[in-house]
């Protein structure tokens, strides 16, 4: 007897449930399609305004993190620490990272600060100042630097550096005011440069003519501050003797095996006086802080829609019960539970989110990553992509999900608390 009396309460919220769910899908049967439709259409827009707008936010730095890793950093950057003019041992440090079956290629660069002004005459006859501007100047080997970073495709004007070429230098479109696009990036430009035209390189004491070869434009902020031209040409201007380099590109053939290479390379002796970083490691904290806030600033904006589908389906629901009163006491009246007949209606709340969540989530990863994937907004900074990683993704399904059903459960409650005999005759 004790043994029933303990399992009572339990086949009767077991078939209460059922009960619920039976009446739940009888009504959905019955219901407005039209009114159905819109109720899925905005569950289905408000889960992908939780998915895109936050996705499209953090993939902007997405893409310039990227964009430094495919056309600056490399896989892996070996730089000289603060208080080094250079990377010590450099050489050595090179042929050893070269022989790692991982390395795909490795790019050496000297790097100096420098600046660069116009030599036309137009601009230094008179009173005026020469065109002047100050950047960072790069030393490369043309070939390495390809390999590693792919930078002769991204020339939009003139020709990428060749080997021998002594006196040819190569220069962003956004140190150039003809080539900028829209507001320039940089305070400084050279006004009324192009391929051809002679510029005055200064390197610490020494000053050498040279002539613009290319204008390059990418995604990479670091390289579109640099001037660039070969290496023995700017070793020469430094005036070192010795063949040490400022910075080494590494790319892998497999970017997955970075974090290994990396411990691999820290244990070599030559490596000891260098910094040895992956690329997302050597970004710094700026653009870091900037994922942060576009994250935030996402869910915010995806809150905002939350909120909205959760009070759309609790007037939904509400109204349904109001109009469906004397149908709920005449159910209360033949011995159906409050807990079946709310069921119901939380069942009609899950049905909507289920289907507009899930033909959301056929549309974000059918439709919105491939198309962004292969057509990503162009960006001044960086090639914006739809950064939608499948657990995010899940989670806020998930968030949706549950507020939903309390937002179809909680107008359920209030009409069926109401007095079974009031809400039969209406009162």
């Amino acid at each position: 007897m004790a043994k029933r009396i303990k399992s009572h309460p339990v086949r009767l919220f077991f078939r209460s449930l059922r009960v619920g769910f039976f009446l739940g899908t009888r009504q959905l049967r019955r219901s407005s399609k039209a009114m159905s439709a819109l109720i899925v259409l905005i569950m289905m827009l408000t889960f992908l305004n939780l998915v895109v707008v936050t996705g499209v936010l953090t993939g902007l730095p997405h893409g310039a993190e990227v964009a430094y890793r495919l056309h600056y950093a490399g896989d892996i950057l070996i730089s000289a620490p603060d208080d080094k003019r250079f990377l010590e041992r450099s050489q050595a440090l090179r042929r050893e990272v070269s022989a790692l079956p991982e390395v795909s290629a490795t790019s050496a660069r000297y790097v100096s600060a420098g600046r660069a002004e116009s030599i036309r005459r137009d601009f230094i006859e008179g009173d005026d100042l020469p065109d002047r501007i100050t950047a960072q100047i790069a030393g490369i080997h043309p070939e390495d630097e390809a390999a590693v970073t792919g930078l002769d495709r991204f020339i939009v004007d003139g020709q990428y550096l060749s080997l021998g070429d002594t006196e040819g230098i190569m220069m962003s479109h956004e140190l150039l005011a003809g080539y900028e696009s829209g507001a320039p990036v940089f305070d400084q430009t050279l006004e009324g440069i192009s391929i051809g035209d002679r510029i005055r390189v200064t390197v610490g004491d020494n000053t050498r003519d040279f002539v613009l070869r290319g204008v390059l434009e990418t995604k990479a902020q670091v390289a579109n501050r640099r001037i660039y031209m070969l290496d023995t040409r700017l070793r020469e201007m430094l005036e070192r003797v010795d063949s040490n380099v400022n910075e080494i590109a590494i790319r892998l053939h497999h970017p997955n095996d970075a974090p290994i290479t990396k411990a691999t390379i820290q244990s070599f002796d030559s490596a000891r006086a260098a910094v040895v970083e992956l690329a997302e490691e050597s970004l710094g904290q700026f653009l870091t802080d900037i994922k942060e806030t576009f994250t935030i600033l996402g869910t915010g904006i995806g809150g905002i829609g939350l909120v909205v589908a959760a009070i759309t389906i609790f007037i939904v629901i509400f109204i349904n019960a109001i109009t469906r009163r004397r149908y709920i006491g005449i159910l209360k009246g033949i011995g159906i539970g409050g807990l079946a007949i709310e069921f119901a209606y939380v069942v009609q709340a899950l049905a909507y989110v289920l289907v507009g969540s899930l033909i959301g989530l056929g549309l974000i990863y059918r439709v919105l990553v491939p198309h962004f994937a292969a057509n990503p907004i162009d960006f001044p900074f960086s090639d914006g992509v739809l950064l939608a990683p499948i657990e995010a993704t899940i989670a806020r399904m998930l968030l949706l999900i549950v507020t939903t059903v309390v937002a179809g459960y909680v107008p359920a409650k209030l009409i069926t608390r109401q007095n079974t005999l009031d809400a039969i005759l209406g009162r």
